[in-house]
């Protein structure tokens, strides 16, 4: 729309003929044929193309997604890019923003398989698509294994980490006494006329705020050493809500929670707004499906076991 391309019709070309010009080698000129040369063959014609072989092959790289340059510039908008990839032909899906027939950005999820992928070139809406992932995220939790073994490291590293905050607390209750005890001294020295009035308020003035960067240190650390079994436990059930841990957190977070659930990623029928995975964690386990019908199968994944992890000892 921008660029104001229009067809032999006159009209402003659509996104997706836009997506079959740039795939078509007659351009490079080269030409393709099936049935002589077997599927996504091409050979040189007898005229000379608009652009370059090398040009075609790297835009060819781009809309397969083989290359960063999909990379979508609101990152935030789009924390799925790359992660999903299409039911159809396996390729990543990436997410993007072109402006609609009334000069719009809708913020979408694409495949940009083409021909290749055997069903054209797809979208949805990203809030489509976000709802889809949360609800499969609804069916998914972590093994008890994976619930014990994450208990048992919190603790561990809890305790580990109150007593470092427990020396820290004890430096900084010595450091502390150390202050109070040169305040009384300067103090006593210029009672006994050992020193000016204003040494001594100088001298007065820098211990006072010593003490209270001190005071701010220990309040921060006995902060730290609130965290007991009942906070541990809030951890634990908080893990246990993959869908809402995913949706509360930042773009680096859930990106990360994606890669340890879905380490081969996820994935999804554009059109028929469904998640599959057959590479589910062995950290995770998927719950019994309440949406199927009773004695019926869901279709909306393919479920692997769950391994859950031994406890070291």
């Amino acid at each position: 729309v921008e660029m104001n391309i229009r067809g032999k019709n006159g009209k402003i070309i659509t996104f997706g003929r836009f997506d079959d010009i740039l795939r078509s080698p007659v351009y490079c000129g080269y030409i393709e044929s099936e049935k002589l040369l077997g599927k996504g063959k091409i050979v040189k014609a007898q005229f000379d193309g608009l652009v370059g072989k090398d040009i075609f092959d790297r835009v060819q790289a781009i809309l397969n997604g083989d290359k960063r340059d999909l990379k979508p510039k609101n990152k935030e908008l789009y924390p799925l890019d790359g992660m999903i990839l299409c039911e159809q032909c396996g390729r990543p899906i990436h997410g993007d923003a072109p402006t609609d027939g009334s000069g719009k950005n809708i913020a979408r999820y694409y495949c940009r398989g083409g021909k290749k992928c055997g069903h054209g070139y797809k979208s949805a809406k990203t809030d489509v698509i976000h709802d889809v992932f949360e609800d499969f995220l609804q069916d998914i939790c972590p093994t008890d294994g994976t619930k014990r073994l994450f208990k048992e490291i919190l603790k561990r590293t809890a305790a580990k980490k109150l007593d470092n905050v427990n020396d820290e607390l004890k430096k900084n209750r010595a450091a502390e006494t150390k202050l109070d005890d040169e305040r009384t001294s300067t103090l006593r020295k210029f009672v006994n006329n050992s020193i000016e009035e204003g040494d001594k308020n100088a001298l007065i003035s820098k211990i006072d705020e010593e003490r209270l960067e001190l005071r701010s240190e220990r309040v921060e650390l006995e902060r730290q050493q609130a965290l007991n079994e009942t906070t541990i436990e809030y951890v634990c059930n908080f893990m246990d809500k993959p869908a809402k841990l995913w949706r509360d957190a930042d773009l680096e977070s859930k990106q990360a929670l994606q890669k340890l659930m879905f380490p081969s990623g996820l994935h999804i029928d554009l059109k028929a707004k469904k998640c599959r995975t057959a590479d589910l964690s062995p950290l995770f386990s998927v719950i019994a499906n309440k949406k199927a019908p009773e004695g019926g199968n869901s279709d909306t994944m393919v479920i692997s076991a769950g391994v859950e992890p031994a406890l070291s000892g």
